[in-house]
């Protein structure tokens, strides 16, 4: 038997092959929209293709589903449905993986598939390899579909939880159905991001296109945003942002504008595109859906007792967004009174603090809220001030992106994360968040 090494997203056998036996994969800043059908494919053996090309994680993979739209192909469906099952059994702990796959097995289409290769000129050996790996994955996951869908004829919490997608198949409906544009003006500048110009072209005027709707919604939240939103400011603030489809989708394209203008950018915006607890993804059906099934208030009453919780968590975790460091929106921040705003150049701003003594937490409490995942998988908490007083002053000077400082005043404390204006605030009010003035 011939062995079979992965190149380019489809199995190719070890023996001299024409060029149109290979299906190239793409480059890791090319496009989403313009993928191939092929170059979807991503079996889980194809570790590199899903890491470098994708989103990695559960979460990931129903991100890339829902932003390739209707250029999803089959190959990219089949591809998700391998995921989603690979350590799924016919039993009541798959509930989830059905409930979030389960609409992708039924509409999988293993002609269209076959035509797909074949469009594509991928070899008969190839191809062959590719069906047998769809088709083992589609078998396994319809067993899976069988067990649940017949437990659904007499549970109401199964119910419950299968609804959950069509709950939000209607949602995304009515939300694309009034906000196409500003749907499509995300995915081009989450393009952007990935291709690493930050001049590139869907750049061009997107902070002048974007400010204002973010404007008023970052003012829209003022009276529900807390003063204390956490250890980590970006994520704290950023939970609130993109509670709401339209929060999610003009927040991230706001913050993708932000990365373009600014190196200090890469912190807000991943801190918006990462999500990494999963359930604030929101970019079609498929994540909407997620998102209803993360959210804490689900308690699904199951009328078998004996039926299994629901196993959320290799779904909680969210995604990588090429281009960027999950660690960048949790980097130490620099926080202190603002003593002196002094113009630096046409672009910068130098925001020096004063005083000995600045205010700080001086208990923390840890609550059971995550706030972020490191790149070797350590889950970090959201942490509670218990106790709050002065300190010795060791922040020093720091120069910020001068549009993102709007609000912030002499006398202001301030805390700016990795260069990045994020909030400032009087006493307990915040009079500024991301560069947004507040009353």
């Amino acid at each position: 038997m011939r062995k079979f090494v992965l190149v380019a997203s489809l199995l190719v056998p070890m023996v001299a092959v024409a060029d149109d036996d290979i299906v190239k994969m793409p480059d890791k800043t090319t496009p989403f929209a313009s993928w191939t059908a092929a170059q979807q494919w991503m079996p889980e053996y194809s570790h590199d293709a899903r890491s470098d090309h994708g989103y990695g994680s559960n979460a990931g993979m129903l991100l890339l589903a829902d932003e390739l739209g209707d250029k999803f192909s089959e190959l990219g469906r089949a591809s998700l449905i391998q995921k989603c099952f690979r350590n799924q059994g016919a039993e009541g702990k798959s509930l989830l993986a059905w409930a979030m796959c389960g609409p992708d097995v039924k509409a999988l289409d293993m002609k269209k598939l076959a035509a797909e290769l074949d469009a594509e000129k991928v070899s008969a050996d190839n191809k062959a390899e590719v069906i047998k790996t769809a088709t083992e994955a589609y078998e396994k996951a319809k067993k899976v579909g069988a067990f649940i869908e017949a437990a659904a004829k007499d549970d109401a919490g199964v119910q419950q939880v299968l609804k959950l997608t069509d709950t939000a198949k209607a949602e995304w409906g009515a939300y694309l159905g009034k906000n196409k544009a500003a749907f499509d003006q995300y995915l081009a500048l989450k393009d952007a991001v990935r291709t690493g110009k930050s001049n590139h072209s869907a750049f061009k005027g997107c902070f002048e296109a974007t400010k204002p709707a973010f404007d008023k919604h970052v003012k829209s939240l003022a009276s529900k945003i807390p003063w204390d939103v956490g250890n980590d400011y970006i994520p704290g603030y950023m939970r609130y942002l993109t509670a709401s489809t339209e929060g999610y989708i003009l927040t991230v394209a706001w913050a993708a504008c932000a990365w373009a203008h600014d190196k200090s950018g890469e912190s807000p915006y991943s801190g918006a595109a990462a999500q990494e607890f999963g359930g604030n993804l929101k970019a079609g059906w498929r994540t909407l859906a997620l998102g209803k099934a993360l959210d804490e208030k689900l308690k699904p009453k199951f009328s078998d007792r004996n039926w299994p919780a629901l196993d959320t968590f290799q779904w909680k975790y969210g995604v990588q967004p090429a281009g960027t460091s999950v660690v960048a929106p949790i980097m130490t921040r620099n926080e202190g009174v603002i003593g002196k705003l002094t113009k630096k150049d046409d672009d910068y701003t130098t925001v020096s603090f004063k005083g000995d003594k600045v205010e700080s937490c001086l208990q923390w409490a840890d609550t059971n809220k995550v706030s972020s995942v490191d790149s070797s998988g350590g889950v970090h908490y959201d942490k509670k001030c218990l106790k709050r007083g002065m300190v010795d002053n060791q922040t020093g000077a720091s120069d910020v992106p001068t549009r993102y400082l709007t609000g912030a005043k002499v006398g202001d404390s301030f805390a700016e994360v990795n260069k990045f204006p994020v909030a400032a605030w009087k006493g307990k009010k915040v009079t500024m968040i991301f560069g947004v003035p507040l009353k």
